[in-house]
């Protein structure tokens, strides 16, 4: 069996816990990179940096461990130059290898975009229940 982790880069910038998934059996990450500029991870309470996607790949990468990521659009204070830098990165590191899957998303309900603010979600049992009974 394959062993995957959804996870966050600022918690894989240590190459002793990278070592220690890659030990444990884990082949595949996936995280979200969003939007490559730290002043939107901020705006979106990310709890993460920049250089922390960037030395987490290059760990994860030397680990041979795959890499999935997502990316986010939407936000009223992005820019084009912003969105435009985060796919340049993207593209580089799908090009060297470890970036296997790229998932994008626009104007999700993430709590920092427009169709996100002040709405609360939560995973509710008997929606899953009603659709599975159609």
């Amino acid at each position: 069996m394959v062993f995957g982790s959804l996870n966050r880069f600022n918690h894989l910038n240590n190459s002793k816990i990278v070592d220690l998934y890659k030990e444990s059996g884990f082949d595949y990450a996936y995280c979200s990179i969003e939007q490559l500029d730290d002043q939107l991870l901020r705006r979106m309470s990310k709890g993460q940096k920049v250089n922390q996607i960037d030395s987490s790949i290059r760990l994860l990468k030397d680990s041979n461990i795959r890499l999935g990521v997502s990316l986010l659009y939407g936000f009223p204070y992005e820019t084009e130059k912003s969105v435009s830098f985060t796919l340049d990165f993207t593209k580089q590191w799908v090009d060297m290898g470890p970036i296997v899957l790229v998932s994008e998303s626009i104007l999700s309900y993430h709590p920092g975009t427009p169709i996100g603010q002040g709405k609360r979600l939560e995973f509710k049992q008997e929606l899953l229940d009603s659709v599975a009974e159609k």
